[in-house]
C-alpha cells in the first residue's frame, strides 16, 4: 500500500499496540516506510512475525526501502511485562518518540443479542440485564487499562527528551454502531492525540492523515458503512 504522503520521521522510535491487526499493521507500515524505527506489540507471536515479514517485504517492493520492524509479545494489560517488553525495545530500536495505542477489542459474552428490548423476551435473549460481569470486566481491561498502562510504561522517556507524540485510537462504534448487536464498550479516548510537552512536536498531522486514510481504506475493504468517517482531535497541551 501506498503511502499518500511524504514525511522524514528518520531517527524516531514508534511503538504500535495492537500492531499485528489490520488497521494498526497499516499505521506501523506508514510509520516504518517514513524511516522511524518501528515495534509492535501483540499476543500472537506466529501472526507478529507474519505481519513483520509482509510488511518489510511491502516496503521493499513499494518504496525501495529497507525498513526496521520488529515485534514483541507482550499482554498490555500486565504493567510488569510492558516494562520488560520496553526495555527490550530500547536496547534494539531506541525510547519511544511515538505511541500509538491500538490494542483493543470486544467478546462474546459482552454483546448482546438483542438489538432493542421486547415486551415479551424470548428464553435465549441476551439483553443488556443479562451481560456477564466478568466478560465485561475483561473487555474494560483490555480496552481502558490497555491504553492507560502503555502511557506509562513508554512515555517516561518522553517527559525526559521533553517530545514526544501518543495516539490512542478508540472504535467510531463510540460513536455511532458500526454493526448489529454491538455494545459500545470503547468509552474512553475517542481518537485523542496530544503532543507531550514539546508543542514544536512536528509531523503528526501528517500522521493523522494515514490513520484517516487507513480507515477508510478499511471501511472500503470490509464493506462498512460509508457514512462514518474517523473523528481525529488533536489539541496541544500547551
Amino acid at each position: 500500500m501506498k503511502i499518500p504522503f511524504n514525511v522524514n520521521l528518520t531517527g524516531k522510535t514508534a511503538i504500535v499496540t495492537g500492531g499485528s491487526g489490520t488497521l494498526c499493521s497499516a499505521m506501523a507500515y506508514g510509520l516504518a516506510v517514513s524511516g522511524a524505527k518501528t515495534a509492535i506489540i501483540g499476543r500472537n507471536k506466529a501472526n507478529m512475525e507474519n505481519v513483520v515479514n509482509e510488511l518489510t517485504s511491502n516496503a521493499l517492493k513499494e518504496h525501495n526501502a529497507a525498513v526496521t520492524i520488529k515485534g514483541y509479545c507482550s499482554d498490555v494489560t500486565d504493567k510488569e511485562e510492558l516494562t520488560k517488553t520496553y526495555e527490550a525495545i530500547k536496547a534494539e530500536l531506541g525510547s519511544c518518540d511515538i505511541l500509538i495505542n491500538g490494542a483493543g477489542g470486544n467478546q462474546p459474552g459482552a454483546i448482546t443479542s438483542v438489538e432493542m428490548l421486547k415486551k415479551e423476551p424470548e428464553d435465549d435473549d441476551y439483553s443488556f440485564w443479562n451481560l456477564d460481569e466478568t466478560k465485561i470486566r475483561e473487555v474494560m481491561e483490555l480496552n481502558f487499562m490497555g491504553t492507560l498502562l502503555p502511557i506509562q510504561v513508554f512515555t517516561r522517556d518522553m517527559v525526559k527528551k521533553r517530545s514526544g507524540s501518543i495516539i490512542n485510537i478508540a472504535s467510531v462504534s463510540s460513536i455511532l454502531p458500526l454493526v448489529k448487536r454491538y455494545l459500545v464498550f470503547y468509552i474512553f479516548f475517542i481518537l485523542y492525540t496530544f503532543h507531550a510537552l514539546n508543542k514544536k512536536t512536528t509531523n503528526i498531522p501528517l500522521i493523522a492523515s494515514y490513520l484517516s486514510y487507513t480507515f477508510k481504506t478499511a471501511y472500503k475493504k470490509y464493506f462498512l458503512s460509508s457514512y462514518l468517517s474517523p473523528c481525529l482531535v488533536m489539541p496541544s497541551t500547551d
